[in-house]
């Protein structure tokens, strides 16, 4: 890890490549490799062809701040299961009614998620794996971190958290979650993900869908 290094990646290819070297020095067992829509998924796609496992997905979203949708006051989780930050909701001004509202809005969207990238199938079997959480970049990591903490109840070995870059906040709170994180580089000036891409597309559905069907590149 880079700490307090910024680095620049040309693109999520080029992160998710230097980031899965990390990762196969782990050298996991039994791994399962799930991507969190949408920046997860081509960082995922990659970390599992390096560790010769299949690729798919967990959901969690972010809830947004009334009026600043990018900052996030909290998350919810595919099993409903959701983390608030009290100081950032308090910032925010957001009343508990629009919390509320908030976060009906995002399980449905979780909802929607599973049935269009899974075909409403189950996730793998999770107990007992190591279990690699892929997104493309950290900033206070609430979206990683109420995966963690909804996965941990399925009984895992260890819990991978991993993107390419992230905050110093987020590392420390995925770790005392007790998630395993690795993380290629924790700028110093760390302010948003795109900062630290000089090619950070818009992803939409179709872009997750193309990295969960794209042909894996080993013999299995």
């Amino acid at each position: 890890m880079r700490f307090g290094e910024s680095y620049m990646f040309k693109d999520r290819e080029d992160a998710a490549t230097k980031l899965a070297v990390l990762v196969a020095e782990l050298k996991l067992e039994n791994a399962v490799v799930l991507g969190i829509p949408r920046g997860g998924a081509p960082i995922g796609r990659i970390v599992a062809d390096a560790l010769e496992v299949e690729l798919n997905v967990y959901i969690s979203r972010k809830i947004g701040a009334p009026g600043n949708p990018e900052f996030g006051i909290g998350a919810i989780a595919e099993d409903g299961s959701y983390l608030l930050d009290s100081s950032s909701v308090e910032w925010s001004g957001a009343q508990p009614g629009v919390v509320e509202e908030a976060l009906r809005s995002e399980k449905l969207r979780c909802d929607d998620y599973v049935r269009k990238f899974r075909a409403g199938k189950p996730l793998p079997v999770i107990q007992g794996k190591d279990i690699v959480l892929c997104d493309d970049g950290l900033a206070t990591g609430i979206t990683m971190l109420a995966a963690v903490v909804a996965i941990k109840k399925r009984d895992p070995a260890r819990i991978i958290a991993v993107a390419p870059v992230a905050s110093s906040q987020a590392v420390n709170a995925l770790r005392d979650e007790g998630a395993i994180v690795v993380v290629y580089s924790i700028p110093a000036d760390f302010r948003a993900v795109a900062m630290f891409y000089e090619r950070f597309k818009q992803l939409g559905d179709d872009d997750v869908i193309q990295s969960l069907n794209r042909p894996v590149l080993y013999n299995s």
